[in-house]
């Protein structure tokens, strides 16, 4: 049985209702700054074995930070979740699909680590704002992303989208192309192709 004690480098604040485990790599890409392919997790101060919830960040796939969470750790772990706050190599340095690997690298990681921090694989939720919804979507739906990292969609339990960008990246260039212009060809390019490939429809 693997041990359920807490990492050393675990963070206890008697003022919040979680144990802060930060920068944690769950991938290391060469030439890719090592805050790009970490995670934050945080976990109920009480131990057991919580569901877990996967965050990613929004930023229109260029900025934006796993740090950028608001008062969701403390929401989560007061009701009983680990909550996980990743992070992603951005662009234009990249471009699609290097969002969604590492999403799915992300993902992968928690699953199969995140019982040293009192979460249960079993119970794995993803949650995305904006552009982190558009990877949210996008790691689950194309069976390929968690494939390549050994797993399957299935064991992701329920994705929760808020304010999602991209699921139709070619009806997003025909309806605000000035918006494409700015944001969306810099993460996916300029051929219907890759658009397709990108957009979790």
């Amino acid at each position: 049985q693997p041990s359920l004690s807490k990492p050393q480098s675990a963070i206890k604040n008697n003022d919040s209702a979680y144990i802060a485990s930060k920068n944690i790599a769950y991938a290391k890409i060469p030439r890719t700054p090592s805050n790009l392919t970490s995670l934050d997790i945080y976990a109920p101060k009480k131990s057991g074995l919580y569901p877990v919830m996967i965050y990613v960040h929004g930023g229109g796939w260029f900025e934006g930070d796993k740090a950028n969470q608001k008062n969701k750790a403390g929401a989560f772990t007061e009701h009983g979740y680990v909550f996980v706050s990743i992070n992603y190599r951005l662009s234009p340095e990249v471009a699609h699909p290097a969002h969604v690997q590492d999403t799915a690298k992300a993902v992968a990681w928690v699953y199969k680590n995140i019982y040293k921090y009192s979460g249960n694989s079993d119970k794995l939720f993803l949650m995305g704002h904006s552009s982190g919804a558009h990877l949210a979507a996008l790691v689950t739906v194309d069976e390929r992303r968690l494939k390549a990292e050994g797993l399957y969609s299935a064991v992701i339990k329920g994705v929760v989208l808020l304010d999602g960008a991209g699921y139709d990246i070619a009806k997003v260039k025909e309806l605000r192309p000035r918006l494409f212009g700015q944001i969306y060809t810099q993460a996916f390019g300029n051929t219907a192709e890759t658009w397709k490939d990108a957009s979790p429809v």
